[in-house]
């Protein structure tokens, strides 16, 4: 299992991604939220608690969006090849 990510960590990746996502809907969409979860599952309280304010609840998720490039597809890949 790799590392713990801290909530500095997450912070940054945050203040990252959150800018570069292409469309209004993406914070919404299964991608981002699918990513968040990942990262939820690798940090410790404090870190889920930067995470929160981000996550949405299942009813107000929706589909991909089809976005081309996905930043958060291609990080939550990037995160999930570290596993293997």
């Amino acid at each position: 299992m790799s590392e713990t990510i801290t909530a500095r960590e997450i912070q940054a990746k945050l203040d990252e991604m959150l800018p570069a996502l292409p469309l209004k809907g993406c914070p919404t969409c299964e991608c981002m939220q699918d990513y968040l979860k990942e990262l939820a599952s690798r940090t410790d309280k404090a870190g889920r608690e930067v995470l929160q304010t981000h996550m949405v609840p299942q009813p107000e998720v929706h589909a991909c969006l089809g976005c081309h490039p996905c930043p958060p597809a291609d990080e939550l890949t990037r995160l999930m090849d570290e596993v293997e």
